[in-house]
């Protein structure tokens, strides 16, 4: 059901609250606070009701996320989650997401901040006009497969690894995020749309978290593939 609707309502991930947070703090530990014992150690769900849940949403072919903040908390949730794996795991995993992901950024400095690039290697690759194009890896490590110079050209590179990586799409919706570059994300999606059309085309604004790590101009494209799409 996760993914199904339109432009105007669409069903999202189930997600409810195991704990409290740490604003209070009131999130759900092991063990009492050192600083203060009497502080609340809230749970809003008992470790078989959180199991129960996730197996309902699961069942129903359904996204789940908690909210979990405290150690106790994410133990409920984790437990949850390996519970459901046990009973069915072949039905889990043919639930999991192929998500293939690739994106592009405008400014390798950013890239540089965060360690993925030396001093040199941004300095070079700015004067060249170098982008990179990066990818998830099996480990979930985003890391780059691809060089090429201009901006056309990375983009031209992301449409043609979606037309090699996609499976059905004409029955899924692609998701494209983009930070300030609106209108490059508008020529991607003409590409896709040229190539392998899929049912719909998500145009989003990165939020600001990610958009202050990636920098100005990234273009991000995902979309479902087969569960070797990592590896690749």
């Amino acid at each position: 059901m996760t993914g199904l609707g339109d432009e105007h309502f669409r069903v999202g991930p189930c997600k409810f609250m195991i704990d409290g947070g740490t604003g209070g703090p009131s999130c759900a530990t092991r063990e009492p606070y050192s600083h203060d014992p009497s502080l609340p150690r809230e749970r809003g769900w008992e470790r078989e009701e959180t199991w129960d849940y996730i197996k309902k949403i699961n069942d129903a072919e359904c996204q789940c996320t908690a909210h979990a903040v405290g150690d106790l908390a994410i133990e409920f949730m984790v437990e949850g989650y390996e519970r459901c794996f046990r009973e069915d795991p072949e039905r889990v995993r043919a639930l999991r997401h192929r998500i293939a992901q690739i994106f592009t950024v405008g400014d390798l400095r950013y890239l540089k901040r965060t360690g993925r690039l030396s001093n040199l290697e941004a300095a070079v690759g700015t004067v060249l006009q170098i982008k990179p194009l990066l990818k998830g890896d099996p480990e979930g490590k985003i890391v780059c497969f691809a060089k090429v110079r201009g901006r056309q050209r990375a983009i031209e590179e992301m449409a043609k690894r979606y037309k090699e990586l996609v499976v059905s799409p004409e029955t899924q919706t692609v998701c494209i995020s983009h930070a300030d570059c609106e209108a490059d994300a508008q020529i991607l999606a003409s590409m896709l749309r040229r190539s392998k059309p899929p049912k719909d085309i998500l145009i989003v604004d990165y939020e600001p978290v990610t958009g202050s790590h990636v920098g100005p101009g990234a273009l991000a494209l995902f979309f479902v593939s087969d569960d070797n799409v990592r590896n690749i």
